[in-house]
C-alpha cells in the first residue's frame, strides 16, 4: 500500500472511531438528561375546589380525615366501587376496571380488605393513585411493580421482593392492615410505632411539624411520613384526592 493510501485508510479509522465516541457521548447525554414524566394524572396535583353545595374543609396537616369516615368500610360495596373504577372522576376507565390477581377483580380485592381491616375503601384507593398512580392508569404500566407490588410489601429493595406478596389484591390486604394495625397501636399506647398520635408533637420525613387530631391521621402519617404540600408522594395528596375522590 503506498503512502497516500495509507494515509486515507488511518484517516476513515480515525474519522468512524470519531463517530463512534459522539454518538456514545450522545446517548449517554440522552440518559442523563431524561426527564421523568409524573405517574399522577395532572389535576391530582391541582387544590381542591368544593362545588357550590359542598361545605368546604380547609386542608390542615394535623386533621387530613375524621375517623369515622376513614374507619367506614359499610358505604361502599363491590358494585360500587366497580362503578368508579369503570367511570372514574378522571373521565375516563381505569385499568383496574378489568384487572384481577389470585381471581380477585380489583374491585372486590378492594372491598374485601376493607373490611377485613375496617378501613374505606375509598381511602385505599387514595393510596393506589398516591403511591403509584394506579386510578388514574388506563392500561396495564410497562413496570409491572407498580401494580404487583404497588406498596411496596415484601420487598427489602427496588427488584428484591417476594414473590408470595405479588398481586394488587396482596399488596391492597398489606396497606390495609397497615393502616389497622397503626389505628388500634394509638388506641392502645396513644400513637404509633413511629410516634405518631394525638396530642403528640412530631416532624416529618420533609420537616414538617404535626400533632395528628385524631387516629386515622396519625396512621396516615406512619404509612406515609411525608407532607409534601401541593406535591405528589405526601400526606397533602392523601387528603387532596380524598376530597375529590
Amino acid at each position: 500500500m503506498s503512502g497516500g493510501a495509507r494515509g486515507r485508510a488511518m484517516w476513515a479509522r480515525a474519522a468512524r472511531a470519531a463517530v463512534a465516541i459522539a454518538c456514545v457521548a450522545l446517548a449517554l447525554s440522552a440518559c442523563t438528561t431524561k426527564v421523568e414524566t409524573s405517574i399522577l394524572d395532572p389535576t391530582d396535583l391541582q387544590p381542591y375546589k368544593p362545588l357550590a353545595e359542598d361545605i368546604e374543609t380547609p386542608y390542615d396537616r394535623n386533621m387530613l380525615i375524621d375517623d369515622a369516615s376513614f374507619l367506614d368500610s359499610t358505604q361502599a360495596t363491590s358494585v360500587v366501587v366497580q362503578e368508579y373504577l369503570e367511570r372514574t372522576s378522571y373521565g375516563s376507565r381505569s385499568f383496574l376496571g378489568t384487572y384481577q390477581s389470585s381471581g380477585l377483580r380489583a374491585s372486590d380485592a378492594l372491598v374485601a380488605s376493607s373490611r377485613t381491616y375496617g378501613v374505606n375503601p375509598i381511602a385505599l384507593l387514595v393510596f393506589a393513585q398516591v403511591r403509584a398512580g394506579l386510578v388514574s392508569l388506563k392500561v396495564y404500566p410497562e413496570d409491572p411493580a407498580r401494580v404487583e407490588y404497588a406498596f411496596d410489601c415484601g420487598c427489602e429493595s427496588k427488584g428484591a421482593c417476594d414473590p408470595r406478596l405479588a398481586g394488587f389484591d396482596r399488596q391492597i390486604d398489606c396497606l390495609a392492615r397497615q393502616l389497622r394495625e397503626a389505628v388500634e397501636a394509638v388506641k392502645l399506647t396513644g400513637a404509633t410505632a413511629s410516634g405518631f398520635g394525638p396530642n403528640r408533637t412530631s416532624f416529618t420525613v420533609d420537616g414538617a411539624r404535626v400533632t395528628p387530631a385524631n387516629g386515622a391521621t396519625a396512621a396516615i402519617y406512619q404509612v406515609l411520613p411525608r407532607e409534601a404540600r401541593e406535591k405528589a408522594g405526601g400526606t397533602w395528596l392523601v387528603w387532596n384526592l380524598w376530597q375529590k375522590y
